[in-house]
């Protein structure tokens, strides 16, 4: 259960980490063809965040931009968060040179200054892994309209082979992270008149390795097939890397 009182200690600790992640993300570049090998996850999440066509957006935890350029072009009001100020100077610098009217601020996701029901879609990659997930998606939900959608993806902490490789990389994430747990999930879907989770990445990972060869690709999408009937299997998908949640709010 979230506390009463924002640690300022934990938001300080994520934001320099950002600035720094921002300022240089070298020692992340050779994860490259993981990501790659679970695709599907950043295909589906890309999709269903841009299936909005008009309205107010929200990209919360937007790094240096990522969808609200694109959501911005289609002619949605587009404003986006980080609680990086490096991140948030890069993301205006892009949207100025790109003729795009997206409104950047330097905000903390747990405690935004946003009025009430002010968006119809809020939607972010790998954002919610780092907040306390009780405040995350009450702030969520008090500033999305009713009826209006969530989407995230997120990183699941089951897999034993990868919370291996994470306990033998520490300083690729913060101290105060965590993968998601079915807690999460749990607490997310009871918060939602509507939830889904779609899992991706869990003998696709294998192909990893192989992503720079002729054969990676293919063996990756074999592997997403296999992945998709295990994941019919209950509690299965839990195992997965990524999961892909989308809510919709009463």
């Amino acid at each position: 259960m979230a506390s009463d009182v924002l640690d300022p200690e934990r938001i300080s600790r994520e934001r320099d980490f950002h600035d720094d992640r921002f300022g240089d993300d070298s020692a992340r570049e050779s994860t490259g063809k993981f990501y790659s090998a679970v695709a599907s996850a950043t295909v589906q999440y890309r999709e269903s965040v841009l299936r909005q066509t008009e309205g107010d957006c929200l990209e919360y935890g937007c790094g240096t931009g990522a969808l609200a350029f694109d959501l911005a072009a289609k002619g949605c009001r587009s404003a986006a968060i980080d609680i990086s100020p490096v991140a948030i100077e890069t993301a205006e610098t892009e949207a100025r040179e790109r003729g795009l009217d997206v409104r950047f601020a330097e905000m903390n996701a747990e405690a935004m200054s946003f009025e009430p029901n002010s968006f119809d879609l809020v939607y972010g990659s790998g954002i919610l892994h780092h907040l306390d997930i009780e405040r995350a998606t009450t702030e969520v939900v008090r500033v999305l309209r009713p009826g209006g959608r969530a989407v995230f993806l997120e990183p699941l902490g089951y897999n034993p082979l990868i919370n291996a490789y994470r306990r033998t990389t520490p300083e690729m994430r913060t101290v105060d992270e965590h993968p998601l747990l079915q807690a999460d999930l749990t607490l997310i879907e009871r918060h939602s008149s509507d939830f889904e989770a779609c899992f991706h990445g869990l003998t696709s990972i294998a192909a990893a390795p192989l992503m720079e060869t002729p054969i990676g690709p293919q063996l990756a999408s074999l592997c997403r097939r296999v992945d998709q009937a295990l994941f019919a299997v209950p509690k299965v998908g839990l195992l997965a890397w990524m999961v892909v949640i989308e809510m919709t709010t009463p």
